[in-house]
């Protein structure tokens, strides 16, 4: 019994020994970064740091010389002579205590999220492997092309907007600013609720009755391949499209009023389910010329060539309806008056937005060729 007291005390004397040994090098690493963190401030030329972490005084440095204030580096004595400034400040110190304990709290609750993270989000239920079918396989490749196509025609808005607003007379680019951001935002949002269920759902011979705010929507468009949602985007910046359209024909002669009541006709109804005839999976159009369907003796659907009718078509004849109804535009004189035709403002934005347009072309036609392909090849209507 005496031998293990002895050892064990034997034990604790030398693992007391080994943290004092240990303690006294921590202190003096610390002493020395201390002691260098105050020669580096009196090197600066700060005065005696006192009542702050420590306490000095100059006199402990009576070699020690202040750096001059108007040498290349001043900025730098600068900073750090504030800095020692503010170290004496006790307003200063206590908003910098505050400062290091806010930014320790909130790295400790950073981490404790990502301790605690796995008990506060609901891990899903394993589940048997579901049975697929064909429209519930996303083509990556079929997907990406219709994105890309997309985008391109939705740069198309900026070419109308800048081509416009080039040609209309300066007090009138407001409103067709105005007129085109309103116009896209609202095509949205109608497209979003209604349009595109009018349009692209099953439903009869007129118009669709299915996914109105996109709700049961599969996963790919029909048998198409192309990932849902992307396929909404690409038909959504065609439905914008043919609102901006119109909007060239009616420049300076609407009120806000007028362009909202506008954009909601077209880009709520008239678009759509104009559009549902012909490109629907069950318009009558698209169905034409098959047994028991419109016109069956024909032995051949309607086919719109990347949207010739179906979007400019319609644009083309609400912007006829528009200017007839409006006139010309206040101060305008014809040929046989001794005018001519409105000079425009900016012929660069007017270029600029015709190039635009022009390079917004490659995503409106193409991808509207290949989806018809792709429709063909797997069996589902050809829009």
């Amino acid at each position: 019994m005496g031998n293990k007291r002895s050892r064990l005390k034997t034990i604790l004397f030398k693992a007391c020994s080994s943290l004092g040994k240990k303690s006294r090098n921590w202190l003096n690493i610390l002493g020395s970064l201390v002691t260098s963190f105050i020669v580096f401030f009196m090197k600066a030329g700060s005065t005696p740091v006192q009542k702050g972490f420590f306490w000095v005084e100059s006199k402990q440095f009576p070699t020690m010389k202040k750096l001059p204030q108007n040498v290349g580096q001043s900025q730098q004595v600068n900073k750090l002579a504030r800095l020692g400034q503010r170290l004496r400040d006790p307003q200063w110190r206590r908003y910098g205590y505050l400062l290091l304990l806010g930014k320790a709290m909130a790295i400790m609750m950073l981490f404790m999220v990502f301790a605690f993270i796995p008990n506060l989000v609901e891990t899903p239920a394993l589940a048997a492997d579901p049975v697929l079918k064909g429209n519930d396989i996303v083509n990556p490749i079929n997907t990406l092309w219709t994105l890309l196509a997309a985008f391109l025609v939705f740069a198309m808005q900026v070419g109308f907007t800048m081509l416009e607003a080039g040609f209309c007379r300066s007090r009138e680019t407001v409103n067709v600013l105005m007129e085109c951001i309103v116009d896209t935002c609202l095509c949205g949002l109608l497209f979003y609720a209604w349009g595109f269920a009018f349009m692209f759902s099953h439903g009869n011979g007129l118009i669709g009755l299915n996914w109105f705010f996109l709700q049961g929507a599969p996963a790919t468009y029909e048998s198409s391949g192309v990932a849902f949602l992307a396929f909404w985007l690409f038909q959504f910046a065609f439905a914008d499209t043919c609102s901006t359209i119109t909007s060239g024909a009616m420049i300076g002669r609407t009120g806000f009023i007028g362009d909202l009541l506008y954009s909601i006709g077209v880009s709520g109804f008239i678009y759509p389910i104009i559009g549902h005839w012909a490109w629907g999976p069950d318009g009558f159009l698209a169905t034409m010329g098959s047994k028991d369907t419109f016109l069956p003796f024909l032995g051949i659907g309607f086919h719109d060539f990347a949207g010739s009718t179906v979007v400019h078509t319609i644009g083309g004849f609400i912007a006829l309806a528009g200017a007839i109804v409006l006139g010309p535009r206040l101060g305008r004189r014809f040929k046989r008056d001794g005018g001519g035709p409105m000079l425009p403002h900016d012929l660069v934005i007017a270029a600029s937005g015709g190039l635009i347009l022009w390079f917004g072309w490659y995503g409106f036609n193409p991808a509207k060729i290949a989806q018809r392909a792709n429709s063909i090849n797997y069996g589902s209507n050809p829009y």
